[in-house]
């Protein structure tokens, strides 16, 4: 289980290489690794977004994007964002797959299918 030492380094690391780049596209490929709204839904609300910084609050890790909207993440137990080059090797424990304008790729893994992803619209 990531304990938060490890949250904030994968929170050090995404902030490194996230600001500014711009979600394109949004792929749910195991729909209960979305915590909120529908998967449908956040895989047609995410793009277009850009990422403006990411903080935690415990083990959430809160990203956010522009015109005041949001994505949190909880690892649970076995989950991972991987920064990758597009169209690189995805693993079977590929969960969500945010494309970004830049041609790199945030995945979310997931073994045990505990984590969460929630879109947070502006003003909520």
């Amino acid at each position: 289980m990531p304990e938060l030492p490890e949250v904030e380094t994968v929170r050090l690391g995404l902030l490194l290489a996230l600001p500014g780049e711009v979600v394109s596209k949004v792929e749910v490929l195991r729909k209960d690794s979305i915590g909120h709204p529908t998967s449908e839904q956040f895989a047609r609300l995410l793009p277009g977004h850009s990422f403006e910084d990411i903080e935690r609050r415990g083990k959430y890790l809160l990203m956010k994007l522009s015109g005041g909207a949001g994505l949190a993440v909880h690892l649970r137990m076995s989950g991972r964002l991987l920064l990758t080059k597009k169209g690189a090797r995805a693993s079977k424990f590929l969960r969500v797959r945010i494309t970004l304008k830049s041609g790199l790729e945030l995945g979310f893994e997931d073994m045990r299918v505990f984590g969460r992803l929630w879109f947070v619209p502006a003003g909520s």
